[in-house]
């Protein structure tokens, strides 16, 4: 079973923010996951552009060493290894569920294969987030809040990355 984290909101505070099981077959989800790295590298040109880092966040995959857990977290200002292609550096942007030696704001370093999905925040709308826009149509108590939160279309117009 894979765990999936959601930022949902700068106004939320962690106790909001909820914890959503998946199965690692769940359709709508891997969907979801396609969708998002096909602008992944869209998203990371404007990330290192960008003078408002914190608006960016990436959701990554840590697998377990222990068992055939997966644990899925949202960093934010992922920044390029210095020297090395594809490898990234960020901070943890929510407290791990299932790694009890990972903090929040952790710096972790991880694979570009490793990135699930993207979200980057202006005027507070919410772009990218796929895995968070299953998640509230899954869940009407979420999204008659987020349904608001989400922007129209996933991706950003070329004047509209912050």
């Amino acid at each position: 079973m894979a765990l999936l984290m959601l930022p949902l909101s700068a106004q939320l505070t962690q106790a909001d923010d909820p914890t959503v099981l998946f199965v690692d077959d769940d359709p709508e989800l891997n969907v979801a996951i396609q969708e998002a790295r096909r602008d992944l590298d869209t998203f990371l040109k404007y990330a290192r552009k960008s003078k408002l880092p914190h608006a960016y966040n990436v959701r990554i995959t840590l697998h377990s060493s222990k068992d055939d857990t997966v644990e899925y977290l949202w960093v934010f200002a992922p920044k390029r290894k210095f020297g090395i292609e594809e490898v990234y550096v960020a901070n943890i942007n929510e407290q791990p569920k299932l790694r009890e030696h990972r903090v929040f704001s952790n710096m972790i370093e991880f694979h570009y294969n490793q990135i699930t999905d993207w979200a980057v925040v202006k005027n507070g709308q919410n772009f990218g987030n796929y895995s968070g826009r299953i998640f509230t149509m899954r869940d009407p108590k979420y999204a008659k809040h987020f349904d608001v939160y989400y922007s129209k279309n996933p991706v950003p117009g070329s004047g509209d990355w912050p």
